[in-house]
């Protein structure tokens, strides 16, 4: 199954502001020659090296060269982009690869512009892209290990055509988003493959939360300010969100395919949302919004085998939730979907989900409503839900009728 999985990487083209002396600096791992000035005839051999040279707006180019492997974690607060220098092979991409596993249990990336001994301001902009990240393990720290390859604070950053494999920590077990010392972290991630990362559980015993990705960027401006866009999720795991979790924070994803993930269940308190969970604030509606993606084969043990929705408001539009299910004996919550809130779905299609007690081949949403039973393909249009209140589930049931009978109202 892996084989056949191949990342689609274009020409990466960057676009700054910053008017400061930019310029590429190199890094090679395979380099062994004396006084590397970083250049491309003498690159740095470290990540660590070319960064301490670089000023706002350079960028570091990493040739492959033979592998990475820090033992030391790399702080970032300036301006700077990290691209690595893509090699094609048969015409797929071949990415440098930074290993982990040698890296003494912290995040290996951590942008902060607004922290250090120079800090810069909150809104500058930097990015990585064109790399592999893999075997990464943050677990020791209780309470803090998080986000085993990437830990993203506050500022602009873009994460764009890389790999996340077999990554670990306590929440996010390849990314981190948070909002730190009141300033929030505006993040977009794209054309990226996280594959069998995972979140489990710390030394505290608390849960492990979003295998891939964690999001913690509160905003009371009601804007996305965490994009997925054509990303892939491949057999991710955590105690809620497989693949991602949402600490009440709006974000959207367009464009990603969610395969095999899974919320594990270990205690009463874990197993929620296969491949997405948002724990909202039901007070501050927080928002998220899934656009032309595909949730297959997805599962979670207690409720929401593709996508749980605590408080918050979900907005789905052309996407299509196949086989995904619920596993332990008593979870009824939403072989598909668990919505706890608001949702407005469009043009979906929903076949084969499943929640283990009296299951028989079809997928619901709520933990008490028998809602999207069997919801044919053809039936497509505006379909409002307000879970858990039974007026909204007359009002729904009547125009689910009335769709499947007549057609979509347009």
């Amino acid at each position: 199954m892996a084989d056949s999985r191949v990342v689609l990487i274009g020409v990466f083209v960057l676009v700054t502001c910053h008017c400061v002396s930019a310029g590429d600096i190199y890094v090679d791992s395979s380099n062994n020659m004396t006084n590397p000035d970083g250049t491309l005839a003498n690159p740095y051999p470290t990540i660590s090296a070319g960064y301490q040279k670089a000023k706002d707006g350079d960028r570091v180019i990493i040739n492959k060269g033979n592998g990475y492997f820090p033992t030391q974690n790399l702080f970032v607060n300036l301006a700077v982009d990290f691209v690595g220098n893509i090699d094609l092979e048969d015409g797929q991409a071949d990415l440098p690869v930074i290993d982990l596993s040698q890296l003494d249990d912290n995040s290996f990336f951590w942008w902060n512009p607004t922290y250090g001994e120079y800090p810069t301001e909150a809104n500058v902009a930097g990015s990585i892209s064109n790399l592999e990240i893999t075997n990464g393990n943050f677990q020791a720290k209780a309470g803090l290990c998080n986000g085993a390859a990437l830990r993203i604070s506050t500022g602009y950053f873009t994460v764009s055509n890389m790999k996340f494999t077999s990554n670990v920590a306590c929440n996010g077990g390849a990314i981190y988003v948070e909002t730190f010392n009141n300033h929030t972290a505006d993040v977009v991630i794209e054309n990226s493959v996280f594959t069998k990362n995972s979140a489990v559980m710390n030394t505290n015993n608390a849960n492990g939360n979003g295998g891939a990705i964690y999001i913690e960027t509160k905003s009371t401006s009601k804007r996305y300010l965490t994009s997925i866009r054509n990303c892939q999720f491949f057999e991710n795991k955590a105690g809620k969100g497989g693949a991602i979790y949402s600490a009440d924070s709006s974000f959207v994803v367009i464009g990603s395919t969610f395969t095999e993930n899974e919320a594990e269940f270990s205690s009463g308190t874990t197993g929620y949302g296969g491949a997405i969970f948002m724990n909202g604030d039901k007070e501050v509606l927080s928002e998220v919004e899934i656009v032309r993606c595909g949730f297959t084969s997805n599962k979670a043990g207690i409720y929401a085998g593709a996508v749980g929705i605590i408080g918050g408001y979900l907005q789905i539009v052309s996407t299509s939730f196949q086989a995904n299910s619920v596993t332990q004996t008593g979870g009824q919550y939403g072989g598909a979907l668990d919505v706890s809130g608001v949702m407005d779905a469009y043009d979906c299609v929903f076949s084969g989900n499943t929640f283990a007690t009296g299951s028989n081949g079809k997928g619901r949403v709520g933990k008490k409503d028998p809602l999207f039973i069997s919801l044919p393909a053809e039936c497509s249009g505006r379909l409002f839900v307000t879970c858990h209140m039974m007026s909204s589930i007359c009002l729904f049931v009547l125009l689910f009728f009335f769709l499947c009978r007549w057609g979509p109202l347009h």
